[in-house]
């Protein structure tokens, strides 16, 4: 599996009203509308890629990346499995390292080749990969 984060700050900055539904969903009256969101945010280049996690488990995959579940900061001391994408860390105003956010809702996860949304329970589908496929080298 892959782990994406949504980049709040660049989504916000680049458009208020998409930013929340993205994070809260409000506003999506179907199913394609979402799957379209969340399709055109990552063409946009609005999702992190902040971890590989061994398996399909998404649940686990959900826990692990949530800072004093299993350790007080998931990418800087990883739970079983979990590899976290460099950097591991954000600088703060402070200028201090701090490590990644906690997995949230409007996170993505991919997983055989689909995209499962982190939503308020649960996951929810939002479609195949829309990025274009990397030639073979």
């Amino acid at each position: 599996m892959e782990l994406y984060h949504l980049d709040w700050q660049r989504s916000f900055a680049k458009d208020e009203a998409r930013h929340a539904q993205l994070i809260l969903g409000f506003g999506i009256a179907d199913s394609e509308g979402l799957k379209e969101l969340y399709r055109d945010a990552l063409l946009e280049g609005l999702f992190d890629h902040v971890a590989d996690i061994d398996g399909d488990d998404l649940d686990y995959g959900y826990m692990a990346t949530n800072n004093e579940t299993i350790s007080a900061s998931w990418s800087r001391t990883p739970a079983e499995g979990v590899f976290p994408v460099a950097p591991t860390f954000h600088l703060g105003e402070d200028g201090r390292k701090y490590g990644r956010r906690s997995t949230s809702i409007g996170d993505l996860v991919l997983v055989d080749g689909r995209f499962q949304a982190v939503a308020s329970m649960g996951f929810r589908d939002v479609g195949p990969d829309p990025r274009p496929a990397l030639a073979p080298a």
